[in-house]
């Protein structure tokens, strides 16, 4: 009974080692997407962009890959790979707040007429005295989950003059213009392509 129940645990422990070897794998390859790439990796189904959770995961996974190197393994083995991890975990934990500052939120564009997909980035600032700007990024999709920038657009506006433009930004109520070439928020025109 004691060998079985050993057995078990050794193989619980490998697949935690293959599962934390897998996400540092995936986890490298989004990194050059992202940084040699330029994409952003982003689930339409579940409106997120899939960096934001990658803070967060990676403590996670450290944590995971630390406490079963330090469990499973003997010797200078369990040294090397524990403290290996523990790095990690140092790192992740010190990168989270300013990664999570960092992170962009995406929206995608639901409309019937787009023959492709696309989702947006969007950031008003508002100054005083009701002035201010508002930017918007476009990203078009590429391959499953992999969108590339296709444009971004910034524009002055005052609160009181530009209302209407100011209010649909805010509640991304967007119009398509009929060529599928422009997304309108108001008076503020976005190029798609």
């Amino acid at each position: 009974m004691k060998t079985h129940l050993n057995t078990i645990k050794k193989y619980i422990y490998r697949v935690l080692m293959i599962l934390s070897a897998v996400y540092l794998v995936l986890r490298v390859v989004s990194i050059v997407l992202v940084k040699g790439f330029d994409f952003m990796i982003f689930s339409r189904t579940y409106e997120i962009n899939l960096l934001n959770l990658a803070p967060s995961m990676d403590i996670l996974m450290s944590t995971i890959c630390f406490t079963v190197a330090f469990i499973y393994f003997d010797g200078l083995k369990r040294v090397v790979i524990s403290f290996a991890a523990f790095l990690l975990f140092i790192y992740s934990v010190f990168m989270w707040f300013p990664m999570l500052i960092v992170s962009q939120s995406l929206t995608s564009i639901e409309d019937p007429s787009l023959t492709d997909n696309y989702a947006v980035h969007q950031v008003s600032h508002q100054g005083h005295l009701g002035e201010g700007v508002l930017y918007i990024a476009v990203y078009k999709e590429h391959y499953p989950l992999l969108y590339k920038r296709v444009t971004s657009e910034s524009q002055r506006f005052s609160k009181k003059d530009d209302y209407k433009t100011v209010d649909s930004f805010e509640k991304n109520n967007y119009t398509i213009s009929e060529d599928q070439k422009y997304l309108y928020y108001g008076k503020m025109k976005v190029p798609l392509k």
